[in-house]
């Protein structure tokens, strides 16, 4: 590699782990609002990257979404030089984050490319955070974390969107949100990154138990009263582990009422679906797993 090319010409792209409903929203905000970047997908589904490659588009996470052309898709790290990147963003399922990291960390990725986690959850076989196993194994690399009220698809519609972005640098949430501030994309700073990550965990398992509420008919008040707990103990939980009980706006309220509000969300379905049907779908059952596409954080967080 030539040591005069230049900063700007050397991270001229940016990578993403992750060819689901989100990490495939992020692809197209990032492409859309970067015409001059080379944003790669990094997928496991053969159709997925097919589809993305061939007809700029994913069908099976977004449909009717068409995707910018500098979107492509690839399944591996395999002979792309990481050099040439500008973030590395990680959207996959929770439970997957560890094995997701681990694989990367082998590449010896250069120091200078941040890590920006869009995942949501946390590894209970090491009791770890997302963001403790990044720093964990890439020692040498920034982290960011970036969280809110953002269902994929409206995201991908360019529905008014708002998110957080926590680091211990404000330069990474600079430099972060210079590559994601939209119109109709709007970022927020927070100095905090595992209080934003209790958030993460713990709103999706009160989408459950609010799920389960109104499948068993208990009421708006019933609901309101379990949000209100949840939102209790997780400021309880953050003072314990940060000493700080402080909450982001988007990635703290925001989030809790788009995820235990909706019935777009997941977990808010599979609690609902728990009162409904209870000998049928349980948390971990195949029918559950089949029914939400394995999907369903809360439920490992839970």
């Amino acid at each position: 590699m030539p040591e005069n090319r230049s900063e700007k010409n050397l991270r001229n792209k940016v990578i993403i782990f992750g060819s689901g409903a989100w990490g495939t929203a992020i692809a197209h905000l990032v492409a859309r609002n970067n015409a001059d970047k080379e944003v790669v997908i990094i997928a496991r589904n053969q159709a997925v990257i097919d589809d993305i490659n061939n007809r700029h588009c994913n069908q099976k996470y977004l449909q009717d979404i068409i995707l910018p052309n500098n979107i492509i898709a690839r399944q591996n790290l395999e002979n792309i030089d990481l050099v040439d990147y500008e973030f590395l963003f990680i959207a996959t399922p929770a439970k997957e984050f560890s094995k997701i990291i681990a694989n990367i960390a082998e590449y010896k990725i250069p120091k200078n490319l941040p890590i920006v986690i869009c995942a949501k959850g946390v590894d209970g076989y090491i009791s770890k955070f997302f963001n403790e196993i990044v720093n964990d194994l890439l020692p040498n690399n920034s982290v960011a974390i970036m969280a809110g009220p953002n269902f994929a698809t409206e995201v991908a519609k360019r529905n008014f969107s708002t998110t957080t972005i926590s680091s211990k640098s404000l330069e990474s949430f600079n430099r972060l949100s210079a590559l994601i501030n939209a119109n109709d994309f709007r970022c927020e700073y927070f100095d905090n990154p595992t209080n934003i990550e209790i958030c993460g965990i713990f709103k999706n398992i009160i989408a459950i138990a609010c799920g389960i509420c109104d499948g068993m008919n208990f009421g708006e008040n019933f609901k309101a009263s379990i949000v209100s707990q949840g939102l209790k103990e997780i400021k309880s939980l953050c003072k314990i582990i940060t000493n700080s009980s402080d909450l982001p706006i988007y990635a703290g309220f925001g989030d809790i009422f788009l995820t235990c509000s909706s019935k777009t969300s997941r977990n808010y379905l599979l609690g609902f679906e728990i009162a409904k049907k209870p000998l049928e779908f349980s948390f971990f059952s195949e029918q559950a797993k089949t029914r939400f596409d394995k999907h369903c954080e809360g439920a490992n967080s839970a």
